[in-house]
């Protein structure tokens, strides 16, 4: 699977489930797309033991170019820019894996 393909998969079933639970808001995007990609930048530098800038550049765009064509002015360039700048911090928590799959699993968890 290509990396795209990941986080468009990614993106998108998270922010499903997160719309089923309630009413999206733009703070539940950030979120979502924040961890998505530094997960994504997480699972690289396990494999590859670093991540050059040209491949934060390429995540970003791919979570930002879903971001525009899902939800247009809807997300700004603000919001974009909060989004990176919350990744890049989640990166640096010594506690980011486990933080990542309780992220996920809060998300995915039905309510009963």
């Amino acid at each position: 699977m290509h990396i795209q393909d990941l986080i468009i998969q990614n993106l998108d079933g998270l922010i499903k489930a997160q719309s089923n639970k309630a009413e999206l808001q733009i703070e539940n995007l950030i979120a979502i797309g924040a961890y998505v990609a530094a997960g994504v930048l997480r699972g690289r530098y396990q494999v590859v033991k670093e991540v050059k800038e040209e491949e934060i550049n390429g995540v970003f765009g791919i979570v930002g170019n879903f971001y525009a064509e899902n939800f247009g002015g809807g997300f700004t360039q603000e919001d974009f820019i909060t989004l990176k700048t919350r990744a890049m911090e989640l990166l640096q928590q010594p506690t980011f894996d486990s933080d990542l799959n309780e992220f996920v699993a809060e998300i995915l968890k039905k309510d009963i």
